[in-house]
């Protein structure tokens, strides 16, 4: 049977003999483990029969963190190739009929943009010069551990992405007691992340018995979640083992050939323990390594911040073009704190690099607020720019209805990880709400063949500035009912599109954001400085089914008023 139609069915035996491996490399006189794939074979064949022999389904090959840079600083390059072809084949001579094998990939803790000097692209060049030697080699699945930054874990993966094929995809990562890996990364960015990439099988680094962390994963995922034990688990391997494989583990696997064994004797045949309660319906999620952000039905209503847009801006405009970005900056921490969801992000100016502009702002943005961003150019060159450098699950501004821009568009945000808006325009501007509707369809159908699943879009529906035409509002209004009622997809709008040539914008625009939340609408991109917008939302959120026990309104009561009173 093959490791596609196992994975997610029966509990697997995963073992890493790494540690058995790394204690004869000294007595090789060898730099790294995985060098005795060409020095001491024999040494690394040992290892591996006595993991079989003790009941794994799966052995890691003794590739980990065999990656260009480590053979370049001893001058050892040329054999990058050869350990790594070298370390599948001896594990495929090992393992038995029944037993897979699986390329192993471990971050060795890169640099990368916008938090080092390398380059994302680099990194992606080197994880797959890596993974396409393992692929030719014949493995059955890859495994990828994530040890340090979310850069170097998104390049990675995006790297055996783009070459795996039908070959599964597992990637695990350590956390401390608090649910944050090094870089402080939480267990559910972790897996939104990592959904947006659609891997296969999501895991987790345990040293220790506490189920905590499983568990937010088997909340934020649907994926199969597997756990693998370091060797300071000790002692307390069998009841983990079985307090796991109760849970729903897929796959468990350890270091040491004992605690193989008892995995192996405790879950041999065992089919994976059906979750209790029906996979969750996940929302559209964005996030940056410590905030999630769920748009969709009976959620909290997401207000996306609109100033970091050169747009009518001149001051704005002026600094971005002389790249100082003092003002943008001041205006992303203004609108975090004024409590914007997430921030739209757009530096379109004539006669600039606009992708280098957009690669530096959004890494400038990372470092000063804590919030998710939307990415918005008309130029797919840009979004894909930002997107390289954004640790993170990015929301990209946007598609619309024509076949060129989701053509271009549409391979980057699945390259990436993104969830896209979907515009409802085509080459003209739609007048009914059935129109946008059948926009939304063409866009719809344009997603699933770029393999980009429903949770990660959300339609706009092109609000129009009411002064063009007095009765532009009523087929928005409509629209958005029926993208949620026959698609089932949450919807935004640009909010200060619709005041535009009247005065008292803001009392125009407000009044109408009132109205489309009572439709339906579950985002908006829109000035989060504006206090009496604010207001309006909460206010408006209690009467829709977004405010349980009238918790966000009263939170933010006592927060203005304690404001006042200071």
């Amino acid at each position: 049977m093959s490791i596609q139609k196992q994975l997610g069915k029966q509990i697997l035996v995963i073992a890493d003999p790494r540690a058995a491996i790394a204690k004869t490399v000294e007595a090789a006189n060898s730099a790294q483990p995985f060098f005795l794939n060409i020095e001491s074979p024999e040494k690394v064949s040992a290892a591996y029969q006595t993991f079989a022999s003790f009941g794994a389904d799966i052995i890691l090959t003794n590739t980990a963190g065999a990656l260009r840079p480590v053979f370049q600083q001893i001058g050892r390059e040329n054999l990058i190739e050869a350990v790594n072809v070298r370390g599948v084949e001896i594990a495929r001579k090992c393992a038995g009929e029944a037993q897979f094998v699986a390329g192993h990939i471990q971050t060795i803790g890169l640099k990368i943009e916008p938090f080092g000097e390398i380059e994302f692209d680099e990194a992606v060049r080197i994880y797959s010069e890596q993974i396409q030697f393992l692929i030719s080699a014949g493995i059955d699945l890859l495994v990828i551990d994530s040890l340090h930054a979310v850069q170097e874990m998104r390049a990675a993966t995006i790297a055996a992405n783009s070459l795996r094929n039908v070959i599964q995809l597992a990637v695990f990562s350590k956390f401390d007691s608090e649910g944050n890996t090094n870089d402080k990364l939480t267990v559910e960015s972790f897996a939104v992340i990592l959904d947006g990439l659609q891997i296969d099988s999501i895991g987790i680094l345990q040293n220790s018995p506490t189920k905590s962390i499983f568990r937010r994963l088997a909340n934020a995922t649907n994926r199969p979640i597997s756990v693998r034990f370091l060797p300071e688990i000790g002692d307390e391997i069998e009841k983990s083992v079985a307090a796991f494989a109760e849970l729903g583990a897929a796959m468990i696997g350890a270091e040491r050939p004992e605690q193989v064994h008892a995995i192996a004797s405790a879950v041999r045949g065992r089919e994976i323990v059906p979750s209790p309660k029906p996979k969750i319906r996940l929302p559209l999620r964005i996030a940056n390594r410590a905030r999630v952000i769920s748009i969709g039905d009976g959620l909290p209503f997401v207000k996306i911040g609109e100033r970091i847009n050169p747009t009518g801006r001149k001051v704005l405009a002026a600094g971005i073009r002389e790249g100082n970005f003092n003002l943008l900056l001041k205006d992303a921490i203004a609108q975090a704190e004024s409590g914007a969801d997430a921030l739209d992000v757009n530096v379109g100016i004539p006669m600039i690099d606009e992708p280098a502009t957009m690669k530096s702002v959004v890494s400038e943005i990372q470092r000063a607020v804590a919030i998710p961003l939307v990415l918005d150019s008309a130029a797919a060159n840009v979004l894909e720019s930002g997107l390289k450098v954004y640790a993170g699950k990015a929301l990209v501004n946007s598609v619309n209805g024509k076949r060129k821009r989701l053509e271009e568009v549409l391979p980057i945000v699945k390259k990436y990880g993104a969830a896209v808006i979907a515009l409802t325009i085509d080459e003209t501007i739609p007048e009914t709400a059935e129109e946008r509707l059948a926009i939304a369809q063409t866009i719809l159908k344009a997603c699933d063949e770029f393999r980009i699943p429903k949770e990660n879009i959300i339609v706009d529906v092109a609000a129009m500035a009411i002064a063009s035409s007095d009765k532009s509002g009523i087929p928005v209004l409509k629209a958005i009912q029926l993208v949620r009622q026959e698609l089932g997809l949450p919807v935004s709008l640009g909010i200060s599109n619709t005041s535009f040539g009247l005065p008292q914008r803001a009392l125009v625009h407000n009044t109408f954001l009132v109205q489309a939340i009572g439709a339906g609408l579950d985002a908006a991109i829109l000035n989060p400085l504006d206090e009496q917008i604010q207001d309006l939302i909460a206010a408006a959120s209690l009467f829709v089914g977004r405010d349980p026990d009238c918790r966000n309104y009263l939170k933010a009561y006592r927060a203005k008023k304690q404001t006042t009173q200071d």
